[in-house]
């Protein structure tokens, strides 16, 4: 074997070790976005349990109660009421975490 041949092995290990590394960086990118697009979808599956709440809540609020008429001046600091409601339910939730 002469030194053309064996820099020409060793121009072809060199790719392949290239090849590889490329291979697992494609490979964990994908995890990585995988992870990233798991994370955002259980956000978004939280924040639509946390929306139902929200609604629950304001369907069985008694405007004439005490709590009602809090809310009704609580509420003026939202875009809607149900984004109040919202506020409302993550408070109670991280007060019962204790938070």
């Amino acid at each position: 074997m002469n030194q053309r041949d064996i820099d020409r092995l060793l121009d072809e290990v060199r790719a392949e070790y290239r090849a590889a590394d490329a291979r697992e960086e494609a490979d964990r990118r994908a995890r990585e976005e995988q992870a990233k697009r798991a994370a955002n979808e259980q956000r978004a599956s939280e924040e639509r349990a946390l929306r139902e709440v929200a609604k629950a809540y304001l369907r069985d609020l008694d405007p004439k109660s005490a709590t009602g008429q809090w809310f009704a001046s609580f509420a003026t600091h939202y875009a809607t009421r149900e984004d109040a409601a919202l506020e409302v339910v993550r408070a109670e939730r991280e007060l019962d975490r204790g938070l």
